[in-house]
């Protein structure tokens, strides 16, 4: 069973001398959650070693640390000291971020992990920890789905879900770039005609994005809403009575997993082609997405300095965050 006809996609270009990939798609796997890192580090321990053996295998090479850098070298002593980070008392009142990845320079990884946990601060304090959003972020090959472990793959992502008090997650296919800092040149040449025209295709920049809680930032392929989403919506069981049957819903852990399609769907609106089960279930989840999230960087590709512009920007941003209601 083949993904969308626009797939694979990869731009390559020169950086500092060499070509790279700097924009192709990759399936983002995340859970965003509101538990301090160490309070569940040993479970975060068994989901990173379960990608490396199951997913990522020996395609891990690099990585970076909480205070950025350079890229390093990946040993064994390196995955054992990043792996016992989870649960060092160290990090339980501050921030804390590793990402392992498999290209020297980050360029548009084809497979990668990121862990953040991001104490929230307002006027200088930490914020109680029930309001700190932290994630884990996974990077596969979109191609995987199109393979007989597709159903293997959903299973264990579902099974992060079970072991997570996540406040929403999802896997959905998005643009992997290179981390060279937001570039406008290739930013604003490639991903915005591809984020405007598709509108299944996410980032994971975008997606990343801290949400209030309670809220989701858009409708994917594989949506996870906890407890306090769908409470919010009347109920996991009115959520669910709200779905048509084309669109399948199972219990997990806390929350709830709604598959939208067997396979992830872009549509393309220059053909009209709208992913209808997508459509409906952002409909659906209208009163609890976090609007007013559009990407600067994406404003700024249209020659809008802030996301606060009254002019092209609210243009702008409908397009992105409101193209579901068309």
């Amino acid at each position: 069973m083949n993904l969308h006809p626009l797939l694979p996609i990869l731009i390559e270009d020169k950086w500092e001398g060499k070509l790279y990939p700097l924009v192709r798609d990759a399936l983002f796997i995340t859970f965003h959650h509101y538990q301090d890192m160490t309070s569940i580090g040993t479970i975060l321990q068994d989901i990173q070693d379960e990608f490396i053996t199951l997913w990522a295998k020996d395609n891990l090479q690099y990585y970076l640390g909480t205070n950025g850098g350079y890229p390093k070298k990946i040993s064994q002593s390196t995955l054992t000291r990043l792996r016992n980070q989870y649960t060092n008392e160290r990090w339980k009142n501050a921030a804390y971020g590793h990402s392992l990845f498999d290209h020297k320079e980050g360029k548009s990884p084809r497979y990668r992990v990121e862990v953040s946990n991001r104490h929230l601060r307002h006027e200088g304090k930490l914020i109680n920890s029930d309001h700190e959003d932290n994630f884990i972020e996974f990077r596969l090959p979109s191609e995987l789905l199109e393979t007989d472990q597709r159903e293997t793959l959903i299973d264990w992502i579902c099974s992060i879900g079970d072991r997570l008090d996540y406040n929403y997650g999802y896997a959905s296919i998005g643009l992997s770039w290179a981390d060279t800092g937001y570039d406008p040149d290739y930013l604003c040449e490639y991903t915005p005609f591809y984020l405007l025209r598709y509108p299944g295709l996410g980032t994971g920049e975008n997606q990343r994005i801290w949400s209030p809680r309670n809220k989701v930032p858009s409708a994917f392929w594989l949506t996870f809403v906890g407890p306090g989403v769908f409470d919010e919506l009347g109920g996991s069981d009115k959520l669910r009575a709200s779905l048509p049957d084309a669109i399948q819903t199972k219990n997990v852990g806390n929350g709830l997993m709604i598959r939208t399609d067997e396979l992830p769907q872009l549509g393309d609106l220059e053909k009209d082609d709208m992913p209808k089960n997508l459509q409906t279930l952002a409909h659906v989840l209208e009163p609890v997405t976090a609007f007013n999230m559009t990407p600067n960087w994406l404003l700024s590709c249209y020659g809008v300095d802030n996301i606060n512009d009254e002019s092209k920007g609210e243009q702008i941003k409908a397009q992105w965050e409101r193209r579901w209601w068309r």
